[in-house]
């Protein structure tokens, strides 16, 4: 299956009036900081932290285009939520090891279609050991080799723009939390907060990427997402 066929997306105005809708529904309120910073065009990634499972909407409510979205594989699955991921352009992945074929089709849309990618780098919203889904995990740098293929493919630097999102945490109840069943399975709808700082930018270049120096960059664009959060979601990349 082509990256042109897999991302064939339903109309981006009804996507991003979806997205609103399904937001403001689960919410109390938005607040959006930093909308100069925005990506006005691809190719361009976002990079948001992972609290919840709503921090996919906001890129799609202020871009200026729908982006791209890795989900993992058994997402699809899922009856009506899987198509929605379909028909929102989303990547699949297979989790728990390097997805090649997943990484060449980001590369190839932000290559080829000049589309805006939507990551976490932290990829999963796992309990850090204080058991707290909230915190900062160490973010994998999947993000980088994708920039920087990109960049040398295109020969012009690709800008990761980063994200903070928070207030999405506790929307969604999580039942297989600890504590009373109530609060398991209550919909706690909260304020949402939105802020985007300057795009982090990776040039063209002809030296090789090692794992090292990519997990520098990666913290980098980490770094500047912790600065935007309260300082109770710092986590792993609280300052020393």
């Amino acid at each position: 299956m082509s990256a042109e066929t897999i991302h064939r997306q339903m109309n981006p105005n009804l996507i991003k009036n979806i997205s609103n809708g399904l937001l403001r529904l689960f919410s109390k309120d938005i607040t959006l900081t930093g909308e100069e910073f925005i990506p006005i065009e691809g190719p361009a990634i976002i990079a948001a932290n992972h609290m919840g499972i709503l921090e996919v909407l906001p890129p799609y409510i202020y871009s200026s285009q729908a982006p791209i979205i890795f989900t993992k594989r058994e997402n699809l699955k899922i009856p009506l939520f899987g198509n929605l991921l379909k028909n929102f352009g989303a990547i699949p992945v297979n989790r728990g090891e390097v997805d090649r074929q997943a990484l060449r089709t980001a590369i190839t849309m932000l290559v080829n279609q000049k589309k805006i990618l939507f990551t976490c780098p932290e990829g999963t919203r796992g309990r850090d050991i204080d058991h707290n889904r909230t915190k900062l995990k160490e973010a994998k740098s999947g993000i980088i080799y994708i920039a920087q293929k990109a960049a040398n493919e295109l020969n012009r630097p690709i800008p990761i723009s980063p994200w903070a999102i928070w207030g999405t945490e506790g929307i969604f109840p999580e039942i297989d939390e600890p504590g009373p069943i109530k609060k398991r399975f209550t919909l706690h709808r909260d304020n949402v907060f939105v802020s985007v700082g300057p795009p982090i930018f990776i040039y063209p270049s002809d030296k090789k990427q090692t794992k090292e120096n990519m997990q520098i960059q990666i913290d980098t664009v980490m770094k500047e997402i912790r600065e935007m959060l309260p300082l109770k979601y710092h986590g792993f990349y609280a300052e020393k």
